[in-house]
């Protein structure tokens, strides 16, 4: 090491020699190796003192690194565009500063002539574009550190570049075309290069550059795709004839696995997509909402993202849906307690929940399953317990769970309230059955999941008038279950009607339980109660509608607007009115709520409202199923709101389903289109009677 010192400072001594006959002289610090103060000492010595300076350092640069074996990073990486069907990329050879193809001794002499230059915006004075190309190390300032990237990389070559390609992404690239070092197009600062892109898939999907130099190929560029191929393609639309209000998918091209990163879409009053669930192999889907105003429109898909865009045209038809009903393979004469539920698999999309005569005056109640995802095949009948009646059925931990109404013909404790849950997804294997509350009073209940902070928990709203004498009122309660596997009843209302079942909830927007409730009295206000912590303590009673509501159902609407918060919305009977209503919260609390909305209105007919059942739609749009009775017979509604009130506040023209329904239970199946669908028994009953079941079609 004391030799290569010494080598040098005879290097350096003997340019300062040559350097002599100079006006300016310079000054070096006192060891050859301290260059750090060399730049505040240099404004004013000429270029050829300058050079000779630049060339010790270089020598030096290059003794050090033979002596320490240093190998360079790749110094002729480059950034590839494809920029609308042509290549585009910059000439980048570390320490080439003249950009001549080689990196050698001339490029010193580009340092001294930029020499202290700022690479950015200094007191408003903009940089040569080549003060950018000579900045080497990327300090931002034209120095004599700028000699090291000269020195690692001295006498590397750049000739030209292969313009490549392959068909598959994996695939082997093979020269489609060649770019000559004399072709670039500069008139200031870095070299630039074109190609256009070949045309034609059969060329190549995928494209890159490579440098030549004198040893062969040197490092790859970034791989971009031979546009418009590669950019994302509605290629398949299903369906073209579509229901009014129902959904249409199209899947895009995954390629690179670059989801598209904004959507277009065009289809009436159609809203944006709401999911992106449904893989396919190679192929991903977006499904839209459909508008609910029949007719032929000229759609149109754009999509795009940062490889490209793409749309589509294509022809849809809407149309009103026709209801088909069909006998199910239930037979039972207490259609009462009959839950349809969707579990959210699409290998079992519809589970029934009833209870079966079992021939002896006694009901089973047992689960039957669908067993394709259209929901037209059905699998065996399964016993979860005997004597008794479902009352609501709720997914508790991902898993489905019964809160029910069992006799005491078979529990010791005696009748009264249960709960049971499956121990698997499909609901195949059930556990043990649960005494909340004995009593036979206890028939008016809603299961819902609640949430802890750590897990999941069921919650069971429900009223109790097993010490009531009047047959009229009862007590509102909420049931936890505790470590030991019993229940805790807490209070909620002391005295609210028995002609209600209530409706129990918990929503992201405010992590508590809530239950909706008719309150005793006349006309039987349409309260609104939330807990302030797990069900112990209860704020006042919301007043949702104070003319009256019964048999609420309290739901979370999800928006698909990401600007707007989720909505509660609480359909219900006013049966003073005899008219179908919902109520909507304002954005951001659950406190707040809008003035009651009537969904349909029988107030002037002979027909009064017996039941209904709500569900939450695709696009989350609420729909819900009733009965009306008339003066002979009972028919079954559908009814849903509308593209243009997503929450709840605007609704459409109710639909007949059935001319002899009643009770329903109502979900969506079907994993594409989601078909709405209702479980319901006929009006009238003469014995042992099927069950039914109607479907959008």
């Amino acid at each position: 090491m004391k030799m290569t010192v010494l080598i040098l400072v005879v290097v350096v001594v003997l340019v300062l020699v040559a350097c002599g006959s100079q006006t300016k002289k310079v000054v070096l610090s006192s060891s050859i190796d301290d260059f750090s103060s060399v730049n505040t000492k240099m404004v004013g010595v000429d270029v050829g003192e300058l050079e000779a300076l630049l060339k010790a350092r270089f020598e030096m640069e290059r003794m050090r690194l033979i002596s320490d074996k240093v190998a360079g990073e790749p110094s002729d990486l480059v950034e590839l565009n494809n920029d609308f069907g042509v290549l585009v990329w910059s000439y980048h050879n570390a320490g080439d500063y003249d950009q001549d193809g080689e990196v050698g001794i001339p490029d010193i002499s580009m340092i001294a002539q930029h020499y202290l230059h700022h690479c950015q915006d200094v007191d408003g004075v903009w940089p040569d574009e080549t003060d950018e190309v000579v900045d080497g190390d990327e300090d931002g300032l034209v120095g004599i550190s700028d000699v090291s990237p000269i020195a690692v990389n001295y006498l590397k070559t750049i000739n030209g570049y292969s313009v490549q390609g392959t068909k598959e992404i994996d695939g082997e690239f093979t020269e489609i075309a060649n770019v000559l070092l004399s072709d670039r197009h500069t008139s200031s600062g870095r070299a630039e290069f074109t190609s256009p892109v070949p045309s034609g898939t059969q060329v190549a999907k995928y494209l890159r550059v490579v440098p030549i130099n004198k040893n062969g190929e040197g490092t790859p560029s970034n791989v971009v795709p031979n546009l418009p191929f590669i950019s994302p393609t509605a290629c398949q639309v299903t369906p073209t004839d579509v229901i009014a209000g129902t959904r249409i998918n199209f899947k895009i091209e995954d390629i690179l696995g670059t989801w598209p990163t904004w959507f277009g879409w065009q289809l009436g009053e159609a809203v944006y997509p709401v999911n992106t669930t449904d893989w396919v192999v190679g192929l991903r889907s977006m499904r839209f909402d459909v508008t609910d105003v029949p007719g032929d429109y000229n759609a149109s898909i754009q999509v795009q993202n940062d490889l490209g865009g793409a749309g589509q045209g294509f022809g849809i038809h809407v149309r009103e849906g026709v209801w088909e009903n069909q006998d199910l393979p239930i037979f039972s004469n207490n259609p009462v307690q009959t839950i349809a539920y969707s579990m959210g698999f699409d290998e079992v999309p519809l589970t029934i929940i009833y209870s079966d005569y079992d021939g002896s005056g006694g009901y089973d109640m047992k689960l039957i399953q669908t067993t394709d995802s259209s929901g037209t095949e059905w699998g065996d009948p399964i016993l979860i317990d005997a004597d008794s009646n479902p009352l609501s059925v709720a997914k508790i931990d991902g898993n489905l769970a019964i809160v029910y109404f069992s006799g005491g013909s078979h529990n010791p404790e005696g009748a009264g309230l249960r709960y049971i849950r499956a121990l698997n997804m499909d609901g195949s294997l059930w556990g043990n059955s649960e005494l909340v509350e004995l009593g036979y009073g206890n028939d008016r209940a809603t299961l819902g999941e609640l949430w802890s902070g750590n897990y999941n928990y069921p919650g069971i709203a429900y009223i109790d008038d097993y010490e009531t004498p009047d047959n009229e009122t009862g007590a509102l309660k909420l049931a936890i279950p505790l470590s030991n596997g019993s229940w805790d009843p807490r209070l909620v209302d002391e005295e609210v009607t028995l002609f209600s079942t209530p409706s129990l909830l918990y929503a992201d927007a405010h992590p508590h339980p809530m239950i909706a409730y008719t309150d005793a009295g006349s006309p039987g206000v349409l309260n609104l109660v939330i807990s302030d912590d797990n069900g112990a303590n209860w704020g006042e009673p919301i007043a949702l509608d104070s003319e009256g509501g019964s048999h609420p159902v309290l739901q979370l609407v999800n928006t698909t607007d990401w600007w707007l918060a989720d909505r509660l919305v609480v359909s219900y009977v006013d049966t003073y009115h005899q008219q179908l209503r919902c109520c909507v919260s304002n954005y951001y609390s659950v406190r707040e709520w809008n003035v009651p909305i009537i969904i349909a209105d029988y107030s002037g007919s002979y027909g009064y409202i017996t039941g209904h059942s709500m569900v939450t739609s695709v696009a989350a749009r609420p729909a819900v199923a009733y009965s009306l009775a008339g003066q002979d017979q009972q028919e079954l509604f559908y009814v849903r709101s509308l593209n243009s009130g997503l929450w709840g506040e605007k609704w459409g023209t109710p639909q007949k389903v059935a001319s002899d329904g009643t009770n329903p239970s109502m979900q969506f199946i079907g994993d594409d289109v989601q078909v709405p669908t209702i479980v319901y028994s006929p009006q009238f009953f003469t014995g042992i009677n099927p069950l039914k079941i109607a479907r959008l079609e």
